[in-house]
């Protein structure tokens, strides 16, 4: 027998009579706390993926490769590969 099956058979019990739910009173808050916010792009330095193009973080980019004296960082090692075997292509 499925799951299916054994679903369609099932009636769930009656809630009794004495179960109260307490009213609360719904929070709602409009407006942002600039203060409490940071845009964390404008503090993390970004390098460009010459493969790809993508956007990457010095900080944790999957691969580097060090080229005529330029560190170059990728989003992942496939385009560090690709650059490693052509470097004048990028």
């Amino acid at each position: 027998m499925t799951n299916a099956n054994r679903l369609r058979g099932f009636r769930p019990g009656a809630i009794p009579d004495n179960v109260r739910v307490p009213a609360t009173d719904p929070v709602v808050e409009v407006g942002r706390d600039q203060e409490k916010e940071h845009d964390m792009s404008e503090n993390s330095p970004k390098a460009m993926d010459p493969v790809c193009g993508m956007s990457v973080d010095p900080a944790t980019a999957a691969a580097t490769v060090d080229h005529e004296g330029h560190t170059y960082y990728f989003c992942g090692k496939g385009c560090a590969k690709s650059f490693s075997a052509d470097p004048g292509k990028s």
